[in-house]
């Protein structure tokens, strides 16, 4: 004892430590334990907002991931259907410039044999006049 008196040590220190614990539990459930929780709260929303923001950017990658393979997918069969349909067009092209050569031939054979034919005609019908003309010549020679 004289040692705690030899400090200035007394009773009064177990009041102030007395006053101390209930300030302390007062305090502790007033204050300290709902900024605890209030803090644990905040740290589990936080968290959870934080595992959906993830896993709604997995999401948006699949979502991309899918839509360029669908997206590839698509313009293959359009390049396909496009292709097939160039195919298509060049062979009604070369069809119809097929028949038109063909028409075109035949209407040069045509003209070709009635040219022909007229240039037979002109030719007897020149024969004729030549003959006709040979007489006439003949006839007035021997006449004068």
């Amino acid at each position: 004892m004289a040692l705690i008196k030899a400090l200035g040590l007394d009773f009064t220190l177990f009041y102030q430590l007395a006053i101390y614990l209930v300030a302390y539990i007062i305090l502790y459930y007033l204050i300290f334990k709902p900024y605890a929780q209030a803090s644990h709260e905040r740290y589990k929303r936080t968290k959870a907002k934080v595992d959906e923001l993830d896993q709604l950017k997995k999401e948006v990658e699949d979502l991309q991931k899918s839509y360029s393979t669908k997206a590839t997918e698509l313009n293959v069969k359009v390049k396909s259907i496009f292709e097939k349909q160039q195919q298509k067009l060049a062979l009604e092209k070369q069809e119809s410039l097929n028949q038109t050569k063909e028409k075109n031939d035949l209407r040069k054979e045509t003209t070709r044999a009635e040219l022909k034919d007229q240039k037979e005609n002109f030719f007897k019908s020149l024969d004729k006049v030549v003959d006709d003309i040979s007489s006439d010549i003949t006839q007035k020679v021997l006449q004068g």
